[in-house]
């Protein structure tokens, strides 16, 4: 049986580190390293479409037609078409089009060039149901101005299609700041370990799963905090206010974007609402209270190692 070698590449983007490790034989390290490279390019491209910090992004640039049928590129498309999904699932409690909110709330400021992006947009209340979408087109159109966000999935988009460029190899590991896809096996050709990071401990886990072929990502209030308003996390409500039931919540589903979006959605239902909504759609999900209690869907248990309490 061949050895494996690990692989690894980081970067910063998308507002964190992203880290990827190849498991390959030693004899393929020339197209692995080409490989990620590609992988950087991914993440990279995605941000110039969904990032609303830069002026010259796609989603930015939608605002320039409003009102009609915008044709866009098939990444913004799918991640719209999704994110629009998850509001039904949810009757609107996740919603992508707080753009202009988020903006208010003080999360407008570039992580790379510190620069402040202020749209100011002037417009009555919108919704997910202000976005119409023409599937035969490509295309996008919002029938009020706003500003998407696609910070509770773009991460998770990008992962899934690095996933993809890598999904030949003996196992694979993305770690987007949080968003985490682990396939096939690790060099000691052992399920993959990941932590779930403590809320309030930060530098260990409270919890490490044992898994493979699925996507992990966590939400939690304690990452980002609005300079504007004590009260207000970077996880809010369409209305402008910031759940507190919850300080962590992790999904554990097959691909990065709805991972990624039902950690969001999880965390601002609740517990009760979104254990319901998980079920329904069939993948699982744990969350923790800010007084560390754990609740968790009925098959969470299947893929929990150890908790670390």
């Amino acid at each position: 049986m061949l050895n494996l070698q690990a692989y690894t590449k980081s970067m910063l983007c998308m507002g964190t580190i992203i880290s990827v490790k190849v498991i390959a034989s030693p004899n393929s390290e020339k197209n692995v390293h080409n490989d990620l490279e590609k992988v950087s390019n991914v993440f990279r491209q995605v941000e110039s479409i969904a990032s609303r910090f830069s002026p010259d992004s796609e989603v930015m640039s939608l605002l320039e037609k409003n009102g009609e049928p915008a044709r866009v590129s098939p990444f913004l498309f799918e991640m719209t078409r999704f994110a629009l999904q998850i509001a039904e699932a949810t009757d609107g409690v996740y919603d992508p089009t707080i753009g202009n909110q988020m903006e208010k709330s003080g999360f407008n400021r570039h992580y790379l060039t510190n620069r402040i992006q202020q749209t100011d947009l002037s417009t009555s209340h919108t919704t997910y149901k202000d976005v119409l979408l023409y599937p035969e087109l490509g295309a996008i159109q919002l029938q009020k101005p706003l500003l998407l966000d696609f910070g509770s999935m773009a991460k998770g988009f990008a992962v899934d299609v690095a996933v993809k460029a890598l999904s030949f190899y003996e196992g694979v590991m993305i770690d987007a700041g949080g968003d985490v896809f682990v396939s096939g096996q690790n060099e000691r050709r052992e399920l993959w370990k990941v932590g779930i990071k403590h809320p309030i401990e930060k530098e260990r886990p409270i919890a490490v799963l044992n898994v493979t072929d699925v996507a992990i990502c966590t939400s939690g209030s304690y990452e980002r905090k609005s300079a504007h308003d004590a009260s207000l996390h970077h996880i809010q409500f369409p209305k402008g206010s910031s759940p507190n039931e919850l300080i962590s919540c992790t999904v554990v589903a097959p691909f990065g974007m709805m991972a990624d979006s039902l950690s969001t959605a999880s965390f601002l239902l609740g517990y009760k609402k979104a254990k319901k909504l998980l079920n329904e759609l069939q993948v699982e999900g744990l969350f923790i209270t800010p007084s560390l209690h754990i609740y968790k869907t009925d098959r969470m248990e299947a893929y929990v190692d150890e908790y670390k309490l």
